[in-house]
């Protein structure tokens, strides 16, 4: 799986794959401002607990990105 994001990576850049739709791309940038946000829903101060809620959309977000990846594979196998 690893290998294919980083192939999925290239092809967008190279502009060869161009169907990600904007709901994984939207996701993932709603994640990283929430991540790197100071406002949270659990303070990350919070020894284990602040990183729980981060955790969670990461999984989320990991979800959906594999669904994606699996769609990239087909895509490079028809190609």
């Amino acid at each position: 799986m690893i290998r294919g994001f980083f192939r999925m990576l290239r092809a967008m850049i190279d502009r060869r794959y161009r169907t990600i739709p904007w709901k994984p791309i939207g996701f993932a940038a709603a994640l990283l401002i929430y991540v790197f946000s100071p406002v949270d829903l659990i303070p990350d101060y919070i020894p284990f607990l602040g990183v729980i809620d981060d955790l969670v959309l990461l999984g989320f977000f990991l979800r959906a990105l594999q669904k994606e990846i699996r769609r990239f594979l087909e895509w490079e196998k028809l190609k």
